[in-house]
């Protein structure tokens, strides 16, 4: 790795086989020191692993809100977006068991019956207090 910098912009040069990437940093943005530790095979084998096990509970939370019955959007996010048919209800219900949701309808473009829910592994709480409203 070899460094080259001025007063505006650091940049750094990579070498991985026959590729060459160059990368400006704006001093003011970061350090090279911390592209470089991400970008550590381990750092990058960290950041797929937590990426696949989002991915995972992702799934299987869209899959347990389609269970009840609700439209889920498709989507790779660390959050789902899906209908309800009270939001408001749904919301203040969520709230009283200690569950955080967010109302979309300050969303342009989405009516007031979208919800959109953090990916945790405690999804099974979200989706077992909903069903006490959705029976």
């Amino acid at each position: 790795m070899s460094y080259a910098s001025n007063d505006e912009v650091r940049g750094v040069l990579i070498q991985a086989g026959a590729e060459r990437v160059r990368l400006q940093v704006a001093g003011a943005y970061g350090s090279l020191e911390a592209i470089a530790a991400t970008s550590s095979p381990e750092a990058v084998a960290e950041a797929d692993a937590g990426a696949r096990r989002l991915a995972g509970l992702r799934g299987a939370m869209a899959a347990g809100l389609e269970e009840l019955g609700l439209s889920v959007v498709a989507g790779e996010a660390p959050f789902v977006l899906f209908t309800v048919p009270d939001a408001a209800l749904m919301r203040k219900h969520l709230e009283s068991k200690g569950i955080a949701v967010r109302r979309c309808d300050t969303f342009v473009g989405l009516p007031d019956n979208y919800l959109r829910a953090a990916v945790r592994p405690e999804w099974p709480a979200l989706v077992d207090a909903m069903t006490e409203v959705l029976q």
